[in-house]
């Protein structure tokens, strides 16, 4: 009886196991996605998203992997599959405890380190001679959607050593020419930036730590199933 219940209670959490690593490289691609385009014009540094991202996709990958081999072993009663699926999963929460952190301590960092690369895009973006078009872009389109203006505020284009014009992209009520009127958001889009990656690192914290707690009831289950021994010929339990 308490074996039908092991393994039941293990297929289950198996099953999503599976969904949630196609979870993860899911939000890993929305999380490249959100940021790609700001990484290639060199407004924030590139470290802040490619490192996470990857430690989701890589995450994603092995959970998928570990919840068909665990549902293998499990059913076909396979001593040696429950074996592989038990240092599957202590491999898994050891990577997503390292990818808590990680997320964790970038999230507080972020603003301070991509303030600079932001500044200096922005100077490539919008010095009076061979301003470069694709960085330009990005930042015009950034700040106009995301309702923000510089790293800090509209004065970081005036700021000593700029002497930039404040783009149209910063007004309020965006139209063509509107920055004469000098009416803009005064939001920073560094901040904007911090929220943004706040928000993906909450959603992968919280998420994380939920089937990390899920991860470790399955190793004792699955320590319990290998502990009863198995069958020498087969390998099957007994």
């Amino acid at each position: 009886m308490c074996d039908t219940i092991a393994k039941t209670l293990i297929t289950i959490l198996n099953l999503a196991f599976e969904v949630m690593g196609l979870c993860f490289i899911l939000v890993a691609a929305f999380f490249l996605a959100g940021f790609k385009d700001l990484v290639k014009a060199d407004a924030i540094d590139s470290l802040y998203v490619y490192v996470p991202s990857a430690v989701l996709i890589v995450v994603g990958l092995i959970l998928a992997v570990t919840a068909v081999v665990g549902c293998c072993g499990i059913l076909k009663e396979n001593t040696c599959g429950v074996k592989t699926y038990l240092m599957l999963l202590l491999l898994l929460v050891a990577l997503q405890v390292a990818g808590t952190v990680l997320f964790t301590q970038y999230e507080d960092q972020i603003t301070n380190a991509s303030e600079k690369t932001f500044r200096e895009a922005m100077t490539v973006a919008y010095r009076q001679n061979n301003p470069t078009k694709f960085v330009t872009d990005v930042l015009n389109e950034y700040q106009r959607e995301s309702k923000c203006c510089g790293a800090a505020g509209p004065g970081d284009y005036r700021r000593e050593g700029a002497n930039l014009n404040v783009p149209d992209a910063c007004c309020r009520l965006y139209v063509s020419g509107c920055a004469n009127l000098g009416v803009f958001n005064q939001a920073g889009c560094i901040t904007n930036i911090g929220d943004e990656y706040k928000k993906y690192s909450k959603a992968v914290l919280g998420t994380g730590i939920t089937f990390i707690i899920l991860e470790v009831i399955a190793v004792v289950y699955s320590f319990v199933l290998c502990c009863r021994g198995s069958d020498p010929k087969h390998g099957q339990f007994v």
